[in-house]
């Protein structure tokens, strides 16, 4: 129960129906609500207002506004109570609440309270907290958006992007030393936000030694008592961790990305998702910086409240008629106050019979609550999903009651929206998952094909790649054809939607063919095309070609999951080109030992010999496999 208003300033004035109906409409919203008296102690608080305040009710009650959110919010507040008792308006503004490590965003919205005789006797404030869904679509976005950029800058927006939307003090890539074992150098770090410059560090008694190679790890708290030996985490401030391993496509360890933090560990769920997501990409762009290195060594070596919430409500009389409403009921409905207030609830809820209604009444008479989700009907015509709760209050000894009504249209949008997104994540960990394990261009596509075109777009659907000449377009093998069509599977650059996608390498999006100049029709049925382009090392090499048999089948979110989709196989077909380049330059220097009419060996000082010629057979008599490895000590 939240606590009654105990300050004589205010009590004593708020009595009666007064007293039930301002606490009953409080203890109905969502949002956190509390009262300030002129002193600014903060005299009442509903349940809501203590994750606001982030304490116990007994520990807000008579408490300063400044002692429970500090000086500079309580400012913020004071300023828009000065804009209250000048105006006699309400106030509002986004302020930023910090506790536990976490910050929240909430709208404010402070109004003047006055009493019976129109005296100003405090100020009221209602909460609510935009955070929650800001986080999940940025994160969302920042994500499924892919980023054409490869090494240093795609590793520093990973760690730059981990460190926002995680809410962590440092994100780091780092990757085995290639030079000491055991040991790891860092690739990107970045720290309060600023990316800072690169690290040496071994693995021995630190929390990444059991994250390399192995599983996802997280030590939510005390990670400086849990590894005394590890001096970083205290040159750092670190108190929590969490890690997660990178692999190459052939499941050795390359190296890991960690998220550190001064505080206890913030967000772990969602930290944890994002890095599984984050490390099929980071993994990808790893291993293909890795194979560069690699082919580079190798040709080295040979490259107010009531009227301000945004709840809507309405007093009933113990018939169900409305007898009040809010500002925001008259702006939910269309109606003004006047025409409201006398209507029955079937006027503008066309779905609630007579005997819910009934039944309604007497529960109310009993004292319970009642919940439901309808669709309410505005002035004029249109209807709209509400969340409806209804409490009993006593008004001049009657029993009536208090009709909390919140639009749920966005709240149902969001959660389409998320789950959608959620869809999206799943699809590119899929995608992911066939990058890293594909062994030719010719598979990833194939499978990434079939992925599409079961999951999300079931029309005609795949990939065309560009021919040796630049000039046409030739359909892969695993392109999906619903229904037999006229059409060679070779288009020319110079048309269609898909040669336009080429030409500009820019995405086309088309939600009616039958309007757009370009439009080349293969299949009768289609409608709508979108034609995303794929590239690799900043050139075209491709496009794939999704059409839909509905108008505007399309969104921009569609596009966006495709463009990250090609962003993750550009990076793993760069990476299979590169390891074809190493193979073919190592390829090149054997043909040409070879060839020497002398014995020739290729030795490292560690590994030994690497590669003798076989003129070692026709001296010797000894195969020339059998002395690979061999060395001198």
């Amino acid at each position: 129960m939240p606590h009654k208003v105990r300050s004589a300033t205010v009590s004593d004035d708020i009595r009666g129906q007064e007293l039930n109906l301002l606490q009953a409409v409080m203890e109905s919203t969502i949002d956190a609500c509390f009262v300030t008296d002129l002193t600014g102690k903060c005299v009442y608080c509903n349940a809501a207002g203590a994750y606001f305040f982030g304490r116990p009710l007994p520990e807000i009650i008579e408490q300063d506004i400044e002692q429970l959110l500090g000086p500079e919010t309580a400012g913020i507040l004071n300023e828009l109570d000065r804009q209250v008792a000048a105006t006699d308006q309400a106030a509002a503004k986004e302020i930023l609440v910090a506790g536990s490590g976490v910050s929240r965003v909430y709208q404010v919205t402070r109004s003047p309270y006055r009493d019976a005789q129109g005296m100003l006797r405090g100020t009221i404030g209602i909460a609510r907290e935009l955070t929650k869904p800001l986080e999940a679509e940025e994160t969302i976005r920042q994500i499924a958006a892919g980023n054409s950029t490869t090494g240093k800058d795609f590793l520093h927006s990973v760690v730059s992007h981990l460190c926002r939307a995680c809410s962590v003090d440092v994100a780091f890539i780092g990757v085995l030393s290639t030079e000491i074992p055991q040991t790891i150098d860092t690739l990107a770090v970045c720290q309060h936000g600023r990316l800072i410059g690169n690290f040496q560090y071994a693995l021995h008694d630190t929390p990444c030694e059991n994250v390399v190679g192995t599983k996802v790890c997280f030590y939510p708290t005390g990670v400086r008592e849990l590894f005394p030996h590890d001096t970083r985490p205290v040159q750092l401030g670190v108190d929590s961790y969490m890690g997660i391993p990178l692999f190459s496509s052939s499941g050795a360890p390359l190296g890991l990305i960690a998220l550190l933090n001064s505080q206890p560990f913030p967000l772990p769920e969602r930290s944890q998702t994002m890095l599984g997501i984050v490390a099929a990409r980071a993994g990808a762009e790893l291993e293909r910086v890795l194979v560069e290195k690699q082919l580079r060594a190798s040709e080295a070596r040979y490259r107010s409240f009531v009227e301000h919430t945004s709840d809507a409500f309405f007093v009933h009389d113990p018939h169900g008629k409305v007898i009040d409403v809010n500002q925001q009921a008259c702006t939910l409905l269309g109606f003004p106050r006047d025409e409201l207030v006398g209507l029955m609830p079937f006027a503008y809820d066309p779905s609630l019979t007579s005997d819910e209604l009934k039944s309604g009444l007497a529960q109310l008479d009993q004292g319970q609550k009642l919940r439901r989700e309808t669709r309410l009907r505005r002035r004029d015509g249109t209807e709209f999903p509400v969340q409806v709760q209804v409490s009993p209050i006593f008004l001049g000894g009657n029993r009536c009651a208090i009709a909390t009504v919140q639009d749920v249209s966005e709240r149902q949008q969001v959660e389409t929206t998320l789950k959608r997104h959620l869809f999206e994540l799943t699809v590119l960990n899929l995608v992911g998952t066939i990058c890293s394990a594909g062994k030719s261009a010719d598979d990833i596509l194939s499978r990434t094909t079939h992925l599409i075109a079961e999951s999300l777009y079931p029309d005609n659907c795949g990939f065309m790649l560009l021919d040796e000449s630049g000039q046409v377009l030739t359909q892969h093998e695993s392109f999906v054809l619903t229904a037999p069509v006229r059409f060679s599977g070779d288009i020319s650059v110079n048309v269609g939607l898909v040669g336009k996608a080429i030409r500009t390498g820019r995405p086309i999006r088309i939600g009616n063919v039958r309007h757009d100049p370009d439009y080349l029709e293969v299949d009768s049925r289609t409608h709508s095309e979108m034609c995303i382009p794929l590239h690799t090392r900043g050139e075209v090499i491709g496009v794939i070609n999704i059409e839909s048999s509905r108008l505007d089948a399309f969104s921009e979110a569609d596009e966006r999951l495709i463009v990250a989709v090609l962003d993750l196989l550009g990076t793993s077909l760069e990476r299979l080109r590169t390891e074809q380049a190493l193979h073919e330059s190592e390829s090149r220097f054997r043909r040409l030992v070879d060839a020497i009419p002398q014995i020739v060996w290729v030795a490292e000082k560690d590994s030994g010999i690497l590669h003798l010629n076989q003129k070692i057979s026709e001296y010797s008599g000894i195969v020339a496999d059998q002395l690979t490895g061999w060395r001198w000590d």
